[in-house]
């Protein structure tokens, strides 16, 4: 049931979010920043693999560039938090 099929995920789901908050934190922490440049630079590399051009559409559309720049600053203070671990 949809019920059961929700409680199975619900583990998972408390993980994914306890992860997003501490990540979201860190990255404020540590000033993680995206610039313009570097998320332009991101999704014009994405849209050169689709040629379909609703799709392409969506890839700049204002909430895909706020999906993408998170996702961006999220790699950025990962790579951040290994290169402290790794000193």
């Amino acid at each position: 049931t949809p019920a059961e099929l929700a409680k199975d995920f619900e583990p998972q789901a408390i993980k994914r979010v306890k992860v997003a908050l501490v990540l979201g934190q860190a990255a404020d922490d540590l000033k993680s920043e995206v610039n313009d440049t570097e998320l332009d630079a991101a999704i014009d590399k994405l849209a050169e693999e689709y040629k379909d051009e609703k799709t392409r559409e969506r890839l700049f559309s204002p909430e895909f560039r706020e999906h993408e720049r998170m996702i961006l600053r999220n790699r950025k203070t990962v790579l951040k938090l290994k290169e402290m671990t790794i000193k």
